[in-house]
């Protein structure tokens, strides 16, 4: 594995993974005339901020409100043209809710990744952490599992630190990026990188870091 970095309004570390040239493309995809379709499960602790990352990314959308995921789970997609191709996103946002929790696990048959959110002012989100991607590959086991953690405008509250958070994630070959969707810090990147991951595409906005480059 290569490690890059990218350093900016946020935080962002990537462990790449092997690379096609091109994405395998599935016969819906090529009668609706996009490349790929894409099935992406937004996971983790229930107000950790992952309807709010759906929204701003779908919709360019905020809310202080709190967003409640009807039965359990909502849906939405966005297309993304991301190293020239036309991708399908079909996002699930599944509550995490314990009450909900075997009505989400169909959701995870035939998902192509699993973001396992986490907020950066919550206690001890590890843990939290480990549940949820224990609890991912027991029902998705094929699935590239990312780190996304939420609420990083308030970076003064937060209660763990980014980079004990991207050890864990680089420990595990996970990809970790941390997102704000209030501020709309890294949420298109993150789904970027999602399907980068997933489709074996190239990402335009990671580049080598000297330090990674020499670690």
């Amino acid at each position: 594995f290569f490690v890059f970095v990218i350093h900016f309004y946020g935080k962002l570390s990537f462990v790449a993974p092997a690379q096609t040239s091109d994405p395998v493309p599935t016969s819906d995809a090529v009668a609706d005339g996009y490349d790929r379709l894409i099935t992406i499960i937004l996971s983790g602790p229930a107000g950790v901020g992952r309807s709010s990352l759906l929204l701003r990314f779908v919709e360019d959308a905020f809310t202080d409100s709190y967003i409640y995921t009807m039965h359990g789970v909502d849906s939405k997609t966005r297309i993304l043209e991301v190293s020239g191709k036309t991708i399908e996103l079909n996002v699930w946002d599944l509550s995490g809710k314990k009450m909900y929790r075997k009505n989400t696990v169909p959701c995870f048959a035939g998902a192509d990744a699993i973001v396992v959110a986490y907020d950066v002012l919550n206690k001890d989100p590890l843990e939290r952490v480990k549940e949820w991607i224990a609890h991912s590959k027991q029902y998705a086991a094929n699935a590239l599992i990312f780190l996304v953690g939420c609420k990083n405008d308030r970076e003064t509250e937060r209660t763990v630190s980014y980079d004990t958070m991207r050890n864990f994630a680089e420990e595990k070959d996970l990809l970790i990026i941390e997102t704000s969707a209030k501020e709309n810090v890294n949420v298109d990147e993150a789904f970027k990188m999602i399907t980068c991951a997933v489709c074996g595409l190239p990402n335009p906005l990671l580049k080598p870091a000297k330090s990674a480059m020499t670690a």
